[in-house]
């Protein structure tokens, strides 16, 4: 064997050799490609969440029943309904079920898919919705864990109380809002289990259109 058949073969193997490690490259590439492709598919199309669905609508005021709500809110649900049916709407009463459907729902995280799936928004002003939605995956929603697999397990809180302790009429004036005839409600919360969650607020609603919307809260002490 000569020197020139030699070098050909170093050379022949060193090209074996860098092939082999581009052909793992390219297959590990491909490996992870798929995985991330089945990881999307099984979080965003076999998820159950899809199972949500509208059961109820007040259509003359945009409010709406999902089907995972709690029993305690579909109670208070109810109740609006029937206050809303009656021809002369008792505003204290209205208001009343507004402080107690939004707190149920918002401080309720156990049945929400994601930290984007904010509770409750039906009830605050539309021109506040998108920034309420923002502050509260950030703040009280923030650590809530993807369940769109609906395999979540984490300990998250559930109102199974809440109690009107004070409506009173009240001037409101902040911002873009106005209402002479406002309403500040304060309401109690209790939950199925204490993890450390607001039990007492005061929520402050105004007249928009044709309804009460909420516009501001605050934690009491």
């Amino acid at each position: 064997m000569n020197k020139k058949t030699k070098v050909n073969q170093k050379k022949d193997s060193k090209k074996g050799q860098s092939s082999g490690l581009i052909v793992m490259f390219l297959l590990l590439l491909l490996g992870l490609a798929v995985g991330g492709c089945y990881y999307f598919y099984r979080e965003f199309f076999t998820s159950k969440s899809s199972g949500i669905t509208v059961v109820s609508k007040m259509d003359d005021y945009s409010y709406y029943l999902n089907s995972n709500t709690t029993r305690l809110y579909k109670k208070y649900y109810k109740l609006l309904e029937k206050e809303l049916s009656d021809s002369k709407v008792d505003e204290r009463e209205y208001v009343s079920l507004l402080a107690q459907l939004f707190t149920i729902d918002f401080y309720t995280l156990n049945n929400k898919l994601t930290n984007r799936d904010i509770g409750g928004i039906q009830f605050v002003a539309s021109s506040l919705q998108e920034r309420f939605k923002e502050e509260a995956s950030n703040t009280v929603y923030k650590y809530v864990r993807n369940n769109t697999n609906q395999r979540r397990n984490q300990r998250l809180p559930e109102v199974n109380k809440s109690t009107v302790l004070k409506v009173s009429n009240s001037e409101y004036t902040k911002g873009d809002f106005s209402d002479s005839s406002g309403f500040i409600v304060t309401v109690e919360l209790e939950y199925v289990e204490d993890l450390d969650y607001p039990t007492k607020l005061k929520l402050f609603f105004v007249h928009e259109e044709n309804k009460l919307v909420l516009v501001e809260i605050t934690e009491e002490s």
